[in-house]
C-alpha cells in the first residue's frame, strides 16, 4: 500500500492538566500529525494519545482526508491523495494510521510503547517521468520503540525502528518537538520541528542507485551513507462539536547532502498540504 495512504498521524485527544500549570489539548495534534505522516511520506511520527482521566475507556475515530504532496525524486509527479484516517486507543493497545502499538508505560505525561508499522518512505518508478527503468522501493515493515513526553512547555516524541520485512534491512530514528496553542475554545494550532535519521542501509535502499539503473539516465552508481531529513510543520484543527473535527496543515521537509547527491534526486525539499475531517464514534 502506498505510503500516501499510510494512515499514517489520530483525533480528539485532550492533554489534561500538566503540573497544575496549563491544559494542552492535543486532539488535533494527534490526528493531524498522523495525517501529515502518511500524506507527506516523510516519516514524521504521530504524537501518541495521552492517558485520559478514565484510563479504562477506549476510543475509536475515523475520517477522510485529502493531500497534495511533492517529492524530491527526479521527475516525480506531484500527487493528490484521498486518505482514510483511523485511530483506535485503549489502555493497552493503540492503532494510529498504519502503526499498531502496545503501551508498556502510560501516565498523564509519558508514554513508552513498542510498535510495528509501515515506513513512510517509498519510491514508485511509474510516478517518475525520468526514472521509469528504476526498481521500485517499497515501504518497509518497521519494528521499534517510541517514547513521548508532554509538559507545559510542549511535546517531545522520539522513535527508533528497524526493518523486519527484508526490504532495506536498515534502521531509522526520529525526534520531534511541538507546542500546541489553544487559539480559541474550538481552534488549536501547533507548530512542530522534526529530525529523521536513517542508517546507510535504509538510506541506500531508498536513495542509492545501482550501476544498471545509473546507465539508464547516464549517471554513475551511488551509495549514500547515513543521512538526515529535517523540517517544520504547522497543524491546525477546529472542533465543530463533540464528535466532528476539521484538520488542516502544511509541512516542509529538507534533505541533507547525502540524499541530495543521489542521481535519483532533483530537489532539496519535499512539501505537503492537507485537509481532512474526522468523526468520533466513542
Amino acid at each position: 500500500m502506498l505510503a500516501a495512504q499510510e494512515f499514517h498521524k489520530s483525533l480528539n485527544n485532550n492533554m489534561k492538566l500538566l503540573g497544575n500549570i496549563m491544559t494542552i489539548k492535543l486532539s488535533a495534534a494527534v490526528l493531524a500529525t498522523s495525517f501529515i505522516s502518511s500524506t507527506a511520506l516523510a516519516g514524521i511520527d504521530v504524537v501518541p494519545e495521552p492517558a485520559t482521566a478514565n484510563n479504562e475507556q477506549s476510543s475509536f475515530k475515523i475520517g477522510v482526508g485529502a493531500a497534495h504532496s511533492s517529492k524530491a525524486y527526479l521527475g516525480y509527479d506531484e500527487r493528490q491523495s484521498v486518505i482514510p484516517l483511523i485511530e483506535y486507543n485503549n489502555p493497552h493497545i493503540y492503532v494510529e494510521g498504519f502503526e499498531l502499538g502496545y503501551k508498556i508505560i502510560e501516565d498523564q505525561q509519558n508514554r513508552w510503547s513498542v510498535f510495528i508499522g509501515a515506513s513512510s518512505d517509498e519510491f514508485d518508478a511509474s510516478k517518475s517521468r525520468k526514472l521509469r527503468a528504476f526498481d521500485d522501493r517499497d515501504m518497509s515493515a518497521m519494528l521499534g520503540t517510541r517514547y513521548r513526553h508532554a509538559n507545559s512547555w510542549g511535546v517531545i516524541d522520539a522513535k527508533v525502528a528497524f526493518d523486519v520485512s527484508d526490504k532495506s534491512d536498515g534502521s531509522m530514528a526520529s525526534v520531534s518537538y511541538g507546542y500546541p496553542v489553544q487559539a480559541t475554545d474550538n481552534w488549536m494550532i501547533m507548530p512542530r520541528g522534526f529530525v529523521k535519521m536513517m542508517d546507510s542501509d535504509y538510506a541506500n535502499y531508498y536513495y542509492g542507485v545501482s550501476e544498471e539503473e545509473a546507465r539508464t539516465i547516464g549517471a554513475t552508481a551511488y551509495q549514500p551513507g547515513s543521512a538526515i531529513k529535517y523540517g517544520v510543520e504547522l497543524i491546525s484543527t477546529y472542533q465543530l462539536n463533540q464528535d466532528w473535527q476539521i484538520n488542516a496543515g502544511a509541512r516542509l521537509q529538507m534533505l541533507d547532502s547525502d540524499l541530495r547527491d543521489s542521481p535519483m534526486v532533483s530537489d532539496d525539499n519535499e512539501a505537503t498540504i492537507f485537509t481532512g475531517v474526522t468523526y468520533r464514534f466513542w
